[in-house]
């Protein structure tokens, strides 16, 4: 994927992360949660880029 002409066009200008600890599995120690909150100026446009960006982390394609 290219940031300039399939990211940019749709991402906005703030980002914000939180973490916080998840629930704890067997006798270790819980793993944190991760929230992330992204703004956008498109929200179609997030929404097929977003799906892109996750197709291509799965080794798959999406029509854009």
């Amino acid at each position: 994927m290219d940031f300039d002409s399939e990211v940019a066009p749709w991402v906005g200008e703030r980002v914000a992360v939180a973490a916080y600890p998840g629930p704890s599995v067997g006798d270790g120690p819980a793993e944190p949660d991760v929230v992330v909150g992204l703004a956008v100026t498109d929200v179609d446009g997030a929404r097929t880029g977003l799906a892109a960006l996750a197709a291509a982390e799965a080794g798959d394609t999406v029509d854009r």
